[in-house]
């Protein structure tokens, strides 16, 4: 590295350094030590605003009292379960039933007959259930269903069986040609699939 005079813009003193050299060492010094300083004095204010690490005896209190207000909203729900007298919307009737009820059971039967969402029957185990048009499995039956297909998944794919995009190998259906495959439906090459 070249040294180049040059004039320190604190004190005036001349010292050599590199080109872009503007204070000689000692004021350097001091400058980085003033820099410094007010750094500290930042994160100490910093530190100074922010709240105290927490006590054990302050984590124990919070503890309660989370638990003291999960008490209190069991205690709501309990309260809103009472029964009382409503009359249906529907049909006029009066029946008993949880104040949010609005229609008697046989007219919420058939609202939920007219909707999408109807009373439907478990393939497997036979069991009634209310779904969508296209549900055939009951809760408990869907979830083994899921686990029996995810398990399934897993021997194919420790087998080598599965698909991995851009990885598995196919030959082309048109031309024979090897090609990675881009899409689980893909069938063609690329070329014969600009034709087709």
């Amino acid at each position: 590295m070249k040294l180049e005079k040059h004039i320190c813009e604190d004190c005036g003193a001349e010292f050599e350094a590199g080109k872009k050299a503007r204070f000689c060492p000692a004021c350097r010094r001091k400058r980085n030590c003033e820099s410094s300083r007010r750094y500290m004095d930042r994160k100490r204010k910093e530190k100074a605003l922010q709240p105290p690490p927490p006590t054990k005896l302050s984590i124990l209190r919070k503890q309660q009292s989370v638990l003291r207000a999960k008490e209190s909203r069991l205690k709501k729900v309990k309260v809103l379960k009472r029964t009382k007298r409503v009359i249906c919307e529907d049909c006029g009737r009066e029946f008993v039933a949880s104040p949010g009820a609005r229609y008697c059971p046989e007219c919420r039967k058939k609202r939920m007959q007219a909707n999408t969402m109807a009373t439907r029957r478990c393939v497997v185990c036979g069991k009634e259930f209310v779904g969508g048009p296209r549900s055939l499995y009951c809760k408990e039956c869907g979830i083994q269903r899921r686990h029996e297909r995810w398990r399934r998944y897993m021997e194919r794919r420790k087998a080598g069986k599965s698909i991995v995009l851009g990885e598995t190998m196919r030959k082309c259906e048109a031309c024979g040609k090897p090609f990675v495959m881009m899409s689980s439906t893909q069938k063609y090459c690329p070329e014969c699939s600009w034709n087709r």
